[in-house]
């Protein structure tokens, strides 16, 4: 797989846990989701 398609891979399925200490918990879950409609809009 190339880097592009490993990072994708990695991302839906496997994800990750990283918690920042300055958000709660909410924006902790809201984070990725957000980071990840950036990806697609800035894709379009």
């Amino acid at each position: 797989m190339k880097d592009d398609e490993l990072t994708i891979f990695r991302r839906r399925n496997i994800g990750f846990v990283y918690l920042v200490p300055v958000l709660n918990v909410e924006e902790n879950i809201l984070l990725p989701i957000q980071l990840l409609s950036l990806i697609l809009l800035t894709a379009l």
